[in-house]
């Protein structure tokens, strides 16, 4: 909303990704040739470069000179912050907010489900700080799947159980700290071109477990997106999943959602494209949340495998 937008500000301190040369042991890309300098290393949906180097030094004074600038231009009570390794200094960032005596902000910020547990002495040391001044929400968190085989194909870097972890985590610090708070603008994808009906089903069960919807909006919805040079669109062309145009309006999102195009494809597997239109083409899956409507989805794409089946 304009009043959303207009009580917003902006904090950058690094355009790049500290996981960009991470390598990547999957086996998915072995047979193929990539272009960019990073390769299939790093999370491979990903077209993000390298983290940018900075010293301890220059971050604060960055912080410095941005949070000057913010505050000239009137209150406001959303700071987001760009940077995905903000956690490994948040506790100095809430430091020059509180010397400002900034009050009733929330300071969203990004991270790698690691992050979480590493730098949990200074996520912790930054929700003291701020104490009643504001709230700090972690949005953008990269739990991606519950699934290992969607985690290995983006060399995430972790497992479906390193996500559960996390997010038991979250749950515990938010029980000890009242600022820190949950949102549903998590990192997640549900669909992609490998996806398989399988992978749904570890999913919604993983889902069930964790109480998933706080976390993730309209996940039913949520679909990987093939950006320029990142190394899942070589793999795509290679298995011949790229498209021309995408078959539904439903199926590409990218516009609606604020990103850059996107390049078509299709889903590999014709239960998961069954599933999907199910979802999201308008289709009638009765009342009840996200959870329960794939749920039925799975089920009735089961349903509908065991009669063609039986014929």
């Amino acid at each position: 909303s304009y009043e959303e937008a207009s009580t917003t500000r902006y904090l950058v301190l690094n355009m790049g990704c500290p996981y960009r040369g991470a390598e990547n042991t999957s086996g998915f890309f072995d047979d193929l040739s990539l272009t960019t300098e990073w390769g299939d290393k790093g999370c491979t949906f990903c077209n993000v470069g390298p983290y940018e180097s900075q010293t301890k030094q220059e971050r604060r004074a960055s912080m410095n000179r941005q949070l000057d600038a913010i505050v000239a231009h009137g209150p406001f009570t959303k700071l987001v912050v760009q940077d995905e390794y903000i956690f490994r200094d948040l506790d100095v960032l809430v430091e020059e907010v509180c010397q400002r005596d900034l009050r009733d902000i929330d300071i969203m910020v990004r991270a790698r489900v690691d992050y979480i547990e590493r730098c949990e002495r200074q996520l912790v040391r930054a929700l003291d700080l701020l104490g009643d001044r504001g709230t700090i929400t972690p949005y953008l968190i990269g739990f991606e799947n519950f699934s290992d085989a969607e985690l290995a194909r983006y060399n995430k870097g972790q497992t479906g159980a390193d996500v559960e972890r996390a997010i038991a985590h979250l749950d515990t610090l938010g029980e000890r700290h009242a600022n820190l708070r949950l949102s549903q603008s998590q990192g997640f994808i549900l669909f992609g071109p490998w996806t398989r009906l399988e992978d749904l089903e570890i999913n919604v069960r993983a889902m069930r477990r964790v109480g998933f919807e706080r976390l993730r909006g309209r996940f039913t919805a949520s679909k990987i997106r093939l950006n320029p040079d990142a190394a899942l669109v070589q793999r795509a062309h290679a298995d011949g999943l790229v498209t021309v145009a995408f078959g539904r309006d439903d199926e590409g999102n990218a516009a609606a959602t604020g990103y850059q195009a996107e390049i078509p494809y299709r889903f590999q597997d014709k239960a998961t494209a069954r599933v999907w239109e199910l979802l999201n083409g308008g289709g009638d899956l009765g009342p009840g949340d996200e959870i329960e409507r794939l749920e039925r989805a799975i089920a009735l794409v089961r349903h509908e495998q065991k009669a063609q089946g039986s014929r």
